[in-house]
């Protein structure tokens, strides 16, 4: 199989098929300009599975004359630090892609954020739930028994008062979360009323100490896309089962900017409460990283995987791994 090249535009899939389609006379996104982006968690280094999200987004929108934007979903302070925000920005640039002025931060959305919570708490749409996490998992039921929590009908005045008194700290890590009321009979585990708000005391590199819960990923995810004109999500199918939470009516009722995204299971395309629409990349996506440009003049995609993956019959410091934190090779 050939090398591409650093000028290779990048050809058809099933995910350019549907944008096609949602971009022609009478389709969802007739007149409107491909906004894809790329949302890393800044919790460390880029690895091989990285790359060819980048080379989708960053190179789906290069084909339709579209833009794409740099976010860094910083919703976990947990492991977050600016070292790896800077060595993100740094990996994209090598492989030959720019933002332009489109960098973002998620937690420049936190207060609209919690402004949605709130609103989903009004609508009688979520609750302040006390389980612990053990007690969750003892609760989360079976594929024959429903989950449970005793917090479920909790009035909806008491849920407001509680979940801002946990804004403002008064109550202990892991003690009280706050839930989307969804289905706690669901099929799909990850509609079982999930956790959208936790409390967790930790010091976030870009607002410091000013907050002590934070929203959780697949609340978060999509309403970053929508504050930000996304227009196309494209994710990878490990996201396949959490993306039916990002679509449920609980999100779409919160977020009257909710963005036109493409979306395909496998390769159907299946539409949302919001009528949104969102794409999971099945694992042979992966063949098309031989396909999309990585428009580096030092080296591709390809020939910085092959170099890793020899490198790991002898291992040494700059060995890199798909499934580790470790730094992409310099050419």
């Amino acid at each position: 199989m050939s090398e591409t090249t650093p000028n290779e535009v990048m050809t058809g899939n099933f995910i350019h098929d549907f944008i096609d389609e949602e971009l022609a006379e009478g389709g969802r996104c007739e007149g409107m300009q491909v906004h894809t982006r790329f949302p890393p968690e800044p919790n460390g280094y880029l690895h091989i599975g990285h790359a060819k999200a980048i080379c989708i987004n960053f190179g789906t929108a290069e084909k339709y004359r579209g833009i794409c934007n740099l976010r860094m979903d910083d919703t976990n302070p947990t492991k977050e630090d600016v070292e790896y925000v800077d060595a993100i920005k740094e990996d994209i640039h090598w492989l030959g892609f720019d933002w332009d002025d489109r960098f973002y931060f998620a937690s420049e959305y936190f207060e609209q954020m919690y402004d949605f919570a709130v609103e989903l708490i009004e609508k009688g749409l979520a609750y302040v739930c006390e389980l612990t996490p053990e007690q969750m998992r003892e609760y989360r039921g079976d594929t024959s028994t429903p989950a449970k929590s005793p917090f479920r009908d909790r009035p909806v005045e008491e849920s407001l008062d509680l979940f801002k008194r946990m804004r403002a700290g008064e109550f202990a890590d892991g003690s009280m979360t706050l839930r989307a009321k969804i289905d706690l009979a669901s099929g799909n585990f990850n509609m079982r009323d999930p956790v959208i708000y936790r409390i967790n005391r930790m010091h976030h590199h870009r607002t410091g100490d000013s907050w002590c819960i934070y929203p959780m990923y697949d609340f978060a995810h999509p309403i970053e896309d929508a504050i930000e004109g996304i227009t196309h999500s494209l994710c990878s199918l490990p996201r396949r089962a959490s993306r039916v939470r990002s679509n449920s009516r609980v999100w779409a009722s919160t977020t009257p900017l909710c963005p036109r995204e493409n979306s395909a299971l496998l390769s159907r395309k299946t539409t949302s409460a919001a009528g949104t629409t969102r794409v999971c990349l099945p694992s042979a996506v992966c063949a098309d990283a031989a396909i999309l440009r990585a428009r580096s003049a030092r080296s591709s995609i390809r020939s910085a995987f092959r170099r890793s993956t020899r490198s790991l019959s002898t291992p040494s410091s700059s060995t890199v791994c798909a499934t580790t934190s470790t730094r992409l090779p310099r050419a």
